[in-house]
């Protein structure tokens, strides 16, 4: 059930942030918009999101997804998993299907606006989503399907009734919009009187009609936080005070598949401060792409493919960035299968490093042993349940970071003995029973379980505690030679250790 809730929660905030926020009307009137967000904005506004339902063709979006996901390599439930189930079929035809009738029901316009007030104040999210309603839609309908994130929308008894995907979020009718928000953003927006945003008709107008909108309006407030929290260049250059001094507004369009698209637009206050901008980026370019050859030696030559796409030009007092089509297509496809991959090995990475932990808590538990009877080496543990009553590491510690399970929010006030089973029966990896700290580096201490992943290997640990990605196949015939055991027979004896169980 949990996961079930993670994966609608994914699939929206995938839809409602990946394609970055918000369902627009058919007037399409800049002014008209202008208006009407001024009236939910604040001095700490940082940014405004827009998406236009009518405008994105779902089944080609879905479809380039598919492509992406599947060129990238990942198995189904590598995919699942690491996307929070976008890849699931079922999962994709709900979410369109919940558009599509938001859309039905007029609300083909939607704004996500960040706020900095409910961050620093309330330490809440510092975003909310607003739903525009014309008199003639119902905006109870709309409400009921916001609320509920489902196409058939449920009965929303009244203001104060939790989310049910999203605790503590709510949803409330004003005059001319239906917010999904916090509580407490919504008591302030009652509260509130609006805040004007003098350049921002001029930045929606310059990206108007396309499908997915990013815009950035500075205030007194985001102008002091770029000047105090952006770091300075190698050279002594201040970011923030370039961005401070020059830029009016920023506005970015995205037009999604069958024909994507980009257009970025920066406005300065003058012809030399768009100069100054466009010099910010070439210097900051070199900068992120040695950053992403030190971290993701992979992804250097796409992004550099992407970058290159998006070389910004500078006319009058605004710098532009608008690719071909086709080639902004072609980089940004792969780059996305790239990135994927990337993130992949770095899950792989923290799963090898937790189970090298996992080993090393072994050794440190069996330092505090005696030596059974005529040997010298100390026996190790085998019992992940044990070594967290210890308290060598946490719970979270024996799960795989793509693990279909999380951590009981109570688990802390459970009895030793039922946290012990919990942590047998759901942990991710296995620790070999009737090892002894012997550092033989072709011994088995421990496997990551097969099926976590599904994946064609496996991490193993091995007695001098180095980790490596062994295939599948050969590590069932690995372990099974040295303990006699299926990996499934291992797994199940350390899932019914007892509290009273002694390691052999």
């Amino acid at each position: 059930m949990r996961r079930q809730i993670l994966q609608r929660v994914g699939v929206l905030a995938v839809l409602l942030t990946s394609v970055t926020a918000a369902f627009a009307s058919d007037r399409h009137d800049p002014q008209a918009a202008a208006a009407l967000l001024e009236q939910y904005a604040d001095p700490s506004t940082v940014f405004i999101g827009r998406i236009t339902i009518s405008e994105i063709d779902i089944p080609a979006l879905k479809e380039e997804i598919r492509r992406t996901v599947e060129a990238s390599g990942l198995n189904e439930r590598e995919q699942s998993l690491l996307l929070g189930g976008l890849p699931s079929e079922p999962m994709r035809e709900a979410a369109a299907a919940w558009f599509e009738a938001l859309a039905a029901e007029g609300g083909n316009e939607i704004y996500v606006l960040l706020s900095l007030t409910d961050f620093f104040v309330n330490m809440e999210p510092s975003f909310f989503v607003i739903v525009p309603t014309a008199e003639e839609v119902d905006a109870t309908r709309v409400r009921r399907l916001l609320f509920s994130g489902d196409v058939h929308g449920r009965e929303v008894a009244d203001e104060q009734v939790r989310h049910p995907l999203l605790p503590g979020w709510t949803t409330e009718v004003f005059d001319d919009a239906v917010v999904l928000a916090m509580g407490s953003a919504l008591t302030r927006l009652r509260e509130q009187s609006g805040h004007a945003l003098p350049n921002l008709a001029e930045a929606l107008a310059a990206v108007e009609n396309w499908a997915v909108q990013l815009l950035i309006v500075p205030t007194g407030d985001t102008r002091r936080v770029m000047r105090e929290l952006m770091p300075a260049m190698p050279d002594g250059t201040r970011p923030g005070a370039i961005v401070d001094r020059g830029m009016q507004w920023l506005a970015m369009g995205l037009n999604l598949p069958p024909e994507p698209a980009l257009r970025l637009r920066v406005q300065g206050e003058d012809a030399e401060a768009a100069r100054d901008l466009a010099d910010l980026i070439a210097q900051v370019q070199p900068l992120l792409e040695r950053e992403v050859e030190r971290e993701a030696p992979a992804m250097v030559g796409p992004l550099s493919a992407l970058l290159e796409q998006l070389e910004p030009t500078v006319e009058g007092r605004q710098l532009r960035v608008e690719p071909d089509a086709e080639a902004f297509r072609e980089a940004a496809t792969t780059s996305a299968g790239v990135f994927l991959q990337v993130r992949l090995e770095a899950v792989r990475m923290q799963s090898r490093t937790q189970l090298r932990g996992l080993h090393q808590a072994s050794v440190m538990w069996a330092q505090g042993q005696q030596p059974r009877e005529g040997e010298q080496r100390r026996p190790m543990a085998s019992d992940p349940g044990k070594l967290l009553l210890g308290n060598y590491f946490t719970a979270e510690w024996v799960l795989h970071p793509l693990a279909d399970m999380r951590v009981p929010s109570d688990f802390n006030a459970w009895p030793d003995e039922r946290r012990r089973q919990w942590v047998n029966e759901h942990a991710s990896y296995v620790l070999i029973p009737g090892l002894v700290e012997d550092l033989d580096g072709n011994r088995v201490a421990g496997f990551e379980k097969p099926e976590v992943t599904d994946a064609r290997h496996i991490a193993v640990v091995f007695n001098d505690n180095h980790v490596r990605d062994v295939p599948l196949d050969e590590a069932r015939a690995l372990i099974e030679e040295q303990t006699g055991m299926t990996l499934e027979e291992l797994a199940e004896q350390q899932a019914r250790a007892g509290v009273d169980e002694t390691d052999e």
